[in-house]
């Protein structure tokens, strides 16, 4: 160095570089993150760099452009979208990155004079890393599509789904409506059917009456059975409609029972033969004789004949309507097979298949139907769990056949009761039974009334309290009553009478147009006797109330018969004289016995005093006792205080004297006539014999 003199001028020093003097020398790519795996890459002229989504681990060396400033320049840089933040470097000329994430990323360097101020002019590199293979575009735009096929699917779907769902809404409220509206016309239809079963009594009964007068002429007669045969088969239409109504309703249960198949078929065959007005058509019938006892339902058996002979009639003008009876036995079930042919017009075989549906009808000239009685036929078997067949030739015939289940059922002896008791315990009064008629139709509760009035003392209420006050105070031996009525109907009826002590005990008898099993079980479950359904039939009526007063009778006699046998069986005391008879099960009868025994030394004991106690009049009083026990009051208090004396005889403690006059009986020869006729012994007798059989 030449020696000299060295000067300058501070301002002549700038306090920051002016231009950056750094440049991007290398650019360095790590491939899989090994450093020792390197790739060069060079940056465009727009200081940008692509790069893989693998090579994200990289390094970019620095180089300073003036030798004269090298060790003398300082770095720091930020990586924009990682780290917004500078970081110094010192004069250290590498940077290293790693594992840096997809996208765009700016790198920024800038530069400064050792301890001075950073430099306003910036180094950059935009680096670009590729996103991986399923984030990029290409994928982006792949699972947009299938998003949105999906999403279309799914619209589709859920359009047709709630176009579906708005379908089947509007069928089921068509449905709905449609079934409301059938319904209603189904009830409207059961309703009037109900209301013609009252007119229709008043038609079918006076025709009954008519023509069993012998004073018509023939002309006469064959109008009357002319009109006759007109009401019954509307009678016909309104049960054919109302079954309908049940098995559409799907209340219409099996109810099975023992009985002859053959003995009904014949009784179906004879009505139609009486009915046959076609001069050239025959009705005829094919049945097992002797029949076996079956168990079937009788109702649906005779409802699936009625509708099979009907359709027959209808459709055949001459030649033979023939109905036959025969079993088939397959391992331990049995079967009946019932046939009803024809010589009629046949069936096509097209309409075949359409027979059994409801409302289906053939046309033919001059034959009308309501389209019900096939389709109720095949409900009907089906509910008896059996199948039908129908083989048809148009212009020949046809045939149809029922199959369903009779089991056989073995008929046990029944031992006759024999009857060797004293008639003359056996009180029947020589005047009419009285009887209660409870009817709202005027019409129809005068015709029954009159009719009634031939055989029987007939009482009259237009409605069911009026019936009830009427039946507490006179106590009918048998009360009839109509269920659909005013204020009371006939179930409040039945069951107001049947909690009544003073007229529990008197039978009933309901009479109704509501044909269902649900009332006629309602009826039963509140203890009525019979249940019968209008129009009803002179003969059957009578016939119905001469067995439930036969049925008490009856029970008089079996009473009396029991104590009787009871009282001479050779037993000791204690088991010969029961301290309940038969006779005395009867709480109201009990309460009446314990009233006489708490006044049984009163020689006179009248029955306006037993009536008082029993809180009731003594018309009342005598018609309660006289249908339980059969007995007047005077009958019942002297047969209580024979058996009183019974008892004190058994006891050994009291001869007969004193017995007579404990029991209230001071005459000895009447108590001794009182007691034989009642034990048929003497009391000395009586009592010698039974402690003679205890000693024994």
């Amino acid at each position: 160095m030449q020696e000299g003199i060295s000067y300058f001028d501070p301002k002549d020093i700038p306090l920051s570089l002016p231009t950056s003097p750094v440049r991007i020398s290398r650019f360095i790519v790590f491939r899989s993150g090994e450093s020792n795996t390197t790739v060069d890459k060079y940056p465009s002229q727009q200081q940008e760099i692509n790069l893989s989504h693998e090579e994200n681990s990289f390094r970019v060396e620095l180089a300073v452009m003036d030798f004269a400033l090298h060790g003398l320049v300082e770095f720091s840089y930020q990586l924009q979208g990682l780290n917004n933040d500078w970081i110094f470097l010192g004069n250290e000329t590498n940077l290293d990155f790693r594992n840096i994430p997809y996208g765009e990323h700016e790198l920024i360097i800038r530069t400064r004079m050792r301890n001075g101020q950073w430099s306003n002019d910036y180094q950059r590199l935009l680096v670009k890393i590729a996103p991986p293979i399923y984030l990029s575009l290409p994928a982006k735009i792949l699972y947009f599509g299938i998003l949105a096929s999906i999403l279309y699917v799914l619209i589709f779907f859920y359009n047709k789904k709630l176009k579906a769902e708005s379908e089947l809404k509007l069928k089921e409220r068509q449905h709905e409506q449609d079934q409301k509206l059938y319904t209603e016309r189904i009830n409207f239809y059961t309703h009037i059917t109900h209301e013609l079963r009252t007119p229709l009594t008043l038609i079918l009964g006076p025709l009954d009456d008519l023509a069993d007068e012998k004073q018509l002429s023939a002309k006469n007669k064959g109008l009357v059975l002319a009109v006759q045969k007109s009401a019954n088969r509307l009678f016909t239409l309104v049960n054919q409609l109302l079954e309908f109504r049940k098995i559409e309703s799907q209340y219409k249960p099996l109810v099975l029972g023992e009985g002859y198949l053959a003995e009904m078929l014949h009784e179906l065959v004879e009505k139609y033969k009486l009915l046959n007005s076609k001069k050239d058509l025959q009705v005829i019938s094919r049945l097992p004789d002797p029949d076996i006892r079956t168990l079937f339902d009788a109702e649906i058996v005779q409802l699936i004949v009625e509708n099979l002979l009907s359709n027959a009639y209808k459709y055949s003008e001459k030649g033979n309507i023939e109905v036959s009876l025969h079993y088939e036995k397959n391992q331990l079930v049995n079967w009946a097979v019932l046939t009803v042919s024809d010589t009629g017009c046949g069936i096509s075989a097209k309409n075949i298949d359409s027979i059994f549906d409801k409302f289906y009808q053939v046309s033919r000239p001059g034959v009308q139907g309501t389209g019900i009685g096939l389709a109720m036929v095949k409900e009907l078997i089906a509910i008896h769990q059996g199948k039908i067949n129908v083989d048809s030739t148009e212009g020949v015939g046809t045939t149809f056949t029922v199959r369903f289940l009779a089991n056989h059922v073995i008929v046990e002896k029944e031992e006759e009761p024999t009857a060797n008791w004293d008639q003359e315990n056996v009180e029947i009064e020589s005047v009419r039974p009285l009887l209660l008629l409870v009817e709202d139709d005027p019409d129809l509760r005068d015709y029954l009334g009159d009719i009634l009035q031939t055989h029987y003392e007939v009482l009259r209420a237009e409605n069911g309290l009026s019936g009830f006050k009427i039946a507490k105070e006179q106590v009918p031996e048998l009360l009839i009553s109509d269920i659909m009525m005013p204020d009371m109907d006939g179930f409040q009826l039945a069951e107001k009478l049947k909690e009544d002590r003073v007229t529990s005990h008197i039978p009933l008898i309901l009479l109704t147009a509501k044909d269902t099993d649900l009332d006629r079980q309602r009826g039963y479950d509140l203890g009525i006797d019979s249940y019968l359904t209008k129009p009803i039939g002179r003969t059957l009526l009578f016939k119905r109330i001469d067995n439930l007063l036969r049925k008490q009778k009856n029970m008089y006699a079996t009473i009396l018969q029991k104590i009787k046998a009871d009282t001479f069986e050779s037993q000791p005391s204690e088991q010969a004289m029961p301290k309940e008879d038969l006779w005395r099960e009867n709480i109201f009868v009990q309460d009446f016995a314990k009233i006489v025994e708490q006044h049984m030394q009163d020689e006179v004991l009248d029955a306006t005093t037993l009536a008082e106690r029993m809180n009731m009049s003594q018309s009342t009083l005598y018609r309660k006792l006289k249908g339980i026990t059969g007995k007047n009051i005077n009958q019942l208090v002297r047969k209580i205080r024979i058996h009183k004396a019974a008892e004190l005889l058994l006891s050994g403690h009291y001869n007969v004297t004193e017995v007579s006059f404990m029991v209230g009986i001071n005459s000895a020869i009447y108590f001794r006539q009182c007691f034989k006729e009642e034990f048929g012994k003497l009391p000395s007798e009586y009592q010698k014999s039974t402690i003679n059989t205890k000693k024994a």
